[in-house]
């Protein structure tokens, strides 16, 4: 919500959220249910959040597989940018081999490990 000819939004946000479950993240990389606690910050324009989420259950895409989450946690850290540090742990099974996938970093800079059983 602009103010007219200025570029200065009416509302600044503080919103305290806090949420044992029930805050879903739908994209082309995953569909997953997080609870946590988290501040939104910022304007209506370019929110922020600041603060920590966990994974409650989920599934993640990747190379046109489809991985069971077992384990997340996103901590947006920086009010300034979106840049959270996260980790994921995920698996699949294909042809009787379980395939894990472990991701984690910063959104602008992560890592991928997959490793399997058997190998």
């Amino acid at each position: 919500v602009g103010s007219g000819d200025s570029d200065e939004s009416l509302f600044e946000l503080k919103v305290n959220v806090k949420s044992d479950r029930g805050v879903w993240v739908k994209n082309s990389l995953m569909s997953a249910e997080w609870g946590g606690k988290f501040t939104v910050v910022g304007t209506i324009d370019a929110p922020r959040a600041v603060g920590e989420a966990n994974l409650i259950q989920g599934k993640l895409s990747f190379k046109d597989r489809e991985f069971t989450m077992q384990s997340g946690k996103v901590t947006f850290d920086n009010p300034s940018q979106i840049n959270p540090r996260f980790s994921v742990l995920s698996f699949t099974d294909l042809n009787k081999t379980k395939i894990n996938l472990s991701a984690n970093g910063r959104l602008s800079e992560w890592k991928l490990d997959l490793t399997s059983n058997p190998t």
